[in-house]
């Protein structure tokens, strides 16, 4: 059994993404949100919400400590948000990965972005330690 981390989860990938590891995995969820009522986890014995913004260091840290994956799907001015999540993963012995290149403009599904991200948590050493993007083939 995992246990993953997703942070910004009352947003629609995120809440595919839940949906997919509750029906298809074993894994314990523990769903970050900046407002805790805007999440309504169905599966209480598997899901732990926790009330923070990813902002707020010590509690992103606190949150990500025994965590086997982290899933980041936040919303808005996103620079000070990716820098304090990777001050976090530094600090609990994580690695980031190197910049990934832009996708393609388009619009895509939320399960097919939902879908890969619960694969990629539940495959050990499946594109491991990258950085990966999507977008609508041509």
């Amino acid at each position: 059994m995992i246990d993953v981390l997703i942070l910004g989860a009352s947003g629609g990938i995120a809440r595919v993404a839940t949906g997919l590891f509750l029906a298809n995995t074993d894994a314990r969820l523990t769903l970050h949100q900046r407002r805790a009522r805007r999440v309504t986890p169905d599966t209480a014995s598997r899901i732990r919400v926790v009330e923070a913004d990813v902002r707020d260091a010590a509690k992103l840290q606190d949150a990500i400590a025994g965590q086997d994956v982290v899933h980041a799907n936040l919303a808005g001015d996103l620079e000070p948000m990716a820098r304090s999540v990777v001050k976090a993963l530094h600090e609990t012995d994580y690695e980031t990965t190197q910049k990934a290149r832009r996708s393609r403009a388009g619009s895509v599904s939320r399960r097919s972005v939902a879908a890969p991200a619960v694969e990629l948590a539940t495959l050990p050493g499946l594109e491991v330690r990258r950085s990966l993007g999507g977008s609508k083939p041509e």
